[in-house]
């Protein structure tokens, strides 16, 4: 008992510190700017962070290591610490994946753990987003003024998996009103109650679409209640992670 204490009070440790680094995106002007953070267990293979790598261009990341647990913890700050250490260079996106899947590659491929990643940068003043998925699930994107939705898929495997992976970068302009919507699979894979389905893409996509005059915080409040709600308010199966990014003016 003794032993199983200590373990569990160096775990919270460990998961107090994972919190501690999250980023404060009140500190964004014009940009509505909301997130949550469900950790399967004491600690997260899921990772998000966000930093200026300019003064006007912010990057944000939102990354999701196979499996979960302590081992899956580690790799994820391995790689946000690969990340930061490119911070304030001027590399395209797909530049910085490429050079961070040949590192992971190079540390950790022996161990058969891989990452899915949505890479971005944001131009705070012309709403610019570069932006690079790597095997990651499909994020969702709103333009206002057409009233079209899209999902952008993926733009290049995942993270570790191939050494000479290549990744292509999608451009969008953010206009006023505009939305981005990323998640990773613990959201889509939530088991519904009794076990029989997931929550699933579509039905994720459809609530993003019924909550998307909200703001950032009531539409991943919304989510996360209806995720919740559809597996009976029963814990998940896997770490999840949601950033919902709006442009207000």
């Amino acid at each position: 008992r003794e032993e199983i204490h200590k373990e569990r009070k160096e775990l919270s440790k460990v998961r107090s510190l994972q919190v501690s680094l999250l980023p404060n995106f009140s500190e964004i002007d014009r940009y509505d700017i909301a997130s949550t953070f469900i950790p399967m267990e004491e600690i997260s293979g899921d990772f998000f962070d966000a930093f200026y790598v300019s003064e006007r261009v912010y990057q944000i990341v939102i990354c999701d290591v196979s499996g979960h647990g302590a081992a899956s913890s580690y790799i994820g700050s391995s790689i946000r610490g690969l990340l930061r250490s490119t911070g304030g260079s001027s590399e395209a996106p797909r530049d910085i994946v490429r050079q961070l899947n040949q590192s992971v590659v190079k540390s950790f491929s022996n161990i058969y753990y891989f990452s899915s990643m949505i890479l971005c940068q944001l131009d705070l003043d012309t709403g610019d987003i570069r932006l690079v998925s790597a095997g990651h699930p499909a994020c969702f994107y709103y333009d206002s003024g057409n009233r079209q939705y899209e999902r952008i898929e993926n733009t290049g495997p995942l993270v570790g998996l191939l050494p000479d992976a290549v990744y292509e970068e999608r451009t969008i302009r953010m206009g006023i009103g505009d939305c981005l919507f990323m998640y990773t699979d613990g959201i889509i894979e939530a088991p519904a109650e009794g076990g029989k389905g997931m929550f699933g893409e579509d039905r994720l996509f459809s609530c993003f679409q019924d909550t998307i005059d909200e703001r950032s915080m009531d539409i991943v409040h919304s989510v996360v209640g209806a995720v919740y709600e559809y597996t009976g308010f029963s814990s998940l199966h896997d770490d999840a992670t949601v950033i919902c990014i709006k442009r207000v003016e």
